[in-house]
């Protein structure tokens, strides 16, 4: 997908880059090698070629910057912090110097499919309702090697507010492609949420009406490894996400239950320490109820979105959580078998136990995979 005029050459035999590109990739960069210079050439490749690649390096130690230096085409921009300001501060200064009118995330370690730009800036030029596009990923290791996948669908506002309301982020931020004066306009990124970043300003966005999508095809690799800031920085990125997600549930409850159902909501068994007697159960399911409501109107949520919303809550709590508010009041010897049966995962114990077993059946059949390929 060509933009008019942007199939000249400069003098380099690269594509000349415009003075208004429509795309910003940015990336920054701390201590990148050895798998930036794949992450440089995926975007170099890209079958879409109107955009300036901003590369923000975060005063790096080893020779990230003089590897980008290295190239010689147009449309990279090399952008020099003088001291380590971390990602989120990088990344809001390549805000602050993006020209495209999308800006298209990109992380030092992964790998952009050759179509990705293309099919997300032609969804985003002709739906005008979304303002954050995604794509499905496949998770790689340090040889490049399948070991996980990314399918999370997100296809319209109900589903996407109903992910965040759950504590999940089913956008996944390094592939995304947003408009940037959106996210400008919603303050960009909350240094004081990182590494939990991108959820909470998912959250923001949100709350403003914004829209995400993802294209339900694998436009993008993302890595795994030791390095990486979800890894070495796992807790932090819990504890803030966990701070995030109580903060938009408190736009929609009262105070007395944002905490009850925040447990609710992410499968925390401490939910079983305050909800011991039936009664205090029954509260926090009438509660859930009322913040559905408040999130339908308060939202604006048309009957399909709201329906979207629903099915995310049901398929991820059980309908025990949907239906909760209704038999709340029943005896406790048929309540509990009910509730249970229509919500299991709720069961104490019983969703830490199945996420062990899968997370090994996975490992299982890709260690199959790799043996018989």
């Amino acid at each position: 997908m060509k933009r008019p005029g942007t199939n000249r050459l400069s003098v380099t035999g690269c594509p000349a880059v415009s003075e208004t590109p429509m795309v910003t990739v940015l990336m920054t960069v701390y201590n990148g090698l050895p798998f930036v210079r794949e992450a440089i050439d995926s975007i170099l490749g890209q079958t879409f070629e109107d955009f300036e690649f901003l590369i923000i390096d975060d005063a790096s130690t080893d020779a990230s910057a003089e590897c980008v230096r290295s190239y010689r085409d147009p449309r990279i921009r090399l952008e020099s912090n003088n001291c380590n300001m971390r990602q989120v501060g990088s990344l809001n200064r390549g805000l602050g110097l993006a020209r495209g009118r999308y800006v298209a995330r990109m992380d030092q370690d992964d790998i952009s499919l050759p179509t990705r730009l293309e099919k997300q800036v032609a969804f985003l030029e002709q739906r005008l309702d979304i303002d954050v596009i995604g794509t499905w990923a496949n998770k790689i290791d340090t040889h490049g090697r399948t070991i996980g996948r990314h399918r999370a669908s997100v296809s319209d506002y109900g589903e996407f507010v109903g992910q965040l309301s759950l504590g999940q982020c089913g956008v996944l931020h390094p592939s995304t492609l947003f408009r940037r004066h959106v996210v400008q306009s919603a303050g960009s990124y909350d240094a004081s949420f990182a590494p939990a970043e991108d959820y909470e300003l998912w959250i923001r966005l949100a709350l403003r009406r914004h829209a995400a999508y993802n294209i339900p095809e694998v436009l993008f690799l993302t890595r795994t490894h030791r390095e990486q800031q979800t890894v070495t920085d796992g807790a932090t990125q819990w504890r803030n996400a966990r701070r995030a997600h109580h903060g938009l549930v408190a736009t929609f409850c009262h105070p007395d239950h944002i905490h009850g159902i925040s447990l609710l909501t992410l499968f925390d068994e401490h939910l079983w320490t305050q909800c011991i007697l039936r009664g205090q159960l029954g509260s926090t399911l009438r509660a859930v109820d009322a913040m559905l409501s408040n999130m339908q109107r308060e939202l604006n949520l048309s009957a399909v979105e709201f329906a979207s919303l629903k099915r995310v809550w049901r398929k991820r709590l059980g309908s025990g959580v949907i239906k909760g508010a209704k038999i709340a009041n029943w005896p406790s010897a048929i309540f509990y078998p009910v509730f249970f049966l229509l919500s299991p995962l709720l069961v104490p114990h019983m969703r830490y136990t199945l996420s062990r077993l899968i997370h090994k059946l996975r490992r299982f059949l890709f260690s199959c995979r790799e043996v018989l390929l």
